[in-house]
């Protein structure tokens, strides 16, 4: 079975019972764990399934309706605000030699731009960051982490990406938040990147978040 028939057929059964097990599809498909699971972060990044701990389920139509805005549209968003939180994240809690998980919200974007008098090395799921620290902070040390990517928030996800910071130990991680709840916490709208930013919380001794948007919409890290 070719890889966009057991795709549909997956999408078939989570439609009609509203979940699925990664063990069932295993079973019902006869490939392996790792062709499903690479199966679920595709429909996952397609916006047709939601992933969860153990399978996928249906994606809620609710949830579905609130568009998830790009990257560069998020970006110009209190620009002038997120800079002035960048810059003061970087004074206030980078030192040399530090090595600095980043994850890729436009607020944490910020902050490499203040990192030039820095000698740090930099841990990132986020094409734009490596993309900007190439350019204006070649002194860096950068790693990238490998994974699935995603357009619309241009992120590496999946396994290899959630396994990638699990290998380091970083001082400190930054964290953009897409939206805060009470009592929940901060949230993000894309179980996908709940997962790798829950890898780099794990791997680092310290944790600065930061929250953009209004408050409930997603899951919580």
């Amino acid at each position: 079975m070719i890889a966009e028939e057991r795709r549909r057929q997956i999408c078939d059964w989570v439609a009609e019972a509203g979940s699925v097990s990664a063990m069932e599809l295993e079973k019902r498909l006869g490939v392996s764990t790792m062709t499903v699971w690479r199966d679920l972060n595709t429909l996952e990044a397609e916006g047709k399934i939601l992933r969860v701990h153990g399978g996928a389920v249906r994606v809620d139509p609710l949830q579905a309706a609130v568009a998830e805005p790009r990257f560069c549209e998020r970006m110009e968003i209190r620009k002038r605000e997120k800079n002035l939180i960048a810059r003061y994240a970087v004074e206030k809690f980078v030192g040399q030699e530090d090595i600095l998980s980043l994850d890729s919200g436009t607020t944490v974007t910020c902050l490499v731009n203040y990192l030039g008098g820095y000698a740090v090395t930099l841990l990132t799921n986020g094409l734009n960051v490596a993309t900007i620290a190439s350019k204006t902070a070649p002194h860096l040390t950068l790693m990238c982490s490998g994974g699935i990517l995603r357009e619309k928030t241009k992120t590496f996800v999946g396994p290899q990406a959630e396994a990638f910071f699990r290998d380091f130990r970083a001082h400190i991680f930054f964290l953009s938040a897409t939206g805060l709840a009470w009592p929940e916490g901060i949230t993000d709208p894309n179980p996908l990147e709940i997962e790798v930013k829950r890898s780099m919380a794990a791997g680092a001794n310290r944790r600065i978040d930061g929250c953009w948007t209004q408050a409930g919409s997603g899951f919580t890290p």
